[in-house]
């Protein structure tokens, strides 16, 4: 029932959130907190004019990798142009940050199943 639901018009809204995930080795765990550091001061030089508040903190372990988050409010429009300029601006200042520390992204892991050739009949339906 839409009188039961919350209406927000997005026209009136001055601030936009960015929120991701990064995906970093374990062999940069000795890095975190100066990555996190280094992140911050890219997207705050880069988004000087809109950054509103910004946190990026490490968030979790993974099988493979360590899990950071980049939380920020910007003052820009949702949904406008501005706010997909912004949102770029912070995905370029990430990457250089990431290129300064000399630190890679950890990719998600693939898992390979090997099918011995006389078992392929069993498969030929794929």
């Amino acid at each position: 029932m839409l009188a039961l639901e919350r209406v927000s018009n997005l026209s009136r809204t001055k601030i936009s959130q960015i929120e991701f995930k990064i995906r970093l080795s374990y062999e940069d765990i000795g890095q975190v907190r100066n990555i996190c550091d280094t992140i911050k001061k890219e997207i705050a030089s880069s988004c000087a004019t809109t950054l509103h508040k910004l946190k990026v903190y490490w968030s979790d372990f993974g099988d493979d990798h360590i899990l950071l988050r980049i939380d920020g409010d910007f003052r820009v429009q949702p949904k406008s142009s501005a706010f997909l300029e912004t949102q770029e601006a912070v995905f370029f200042a990430v990457a250089e940050a990431m290129k300064k520390m000399n630190v890679k992204f950890a990719l998600p892991r693939e898992k390979v199943y090997y099918v011995d050739e006389k078992d392929l009949d069993d498969y030929s339906w794929v």
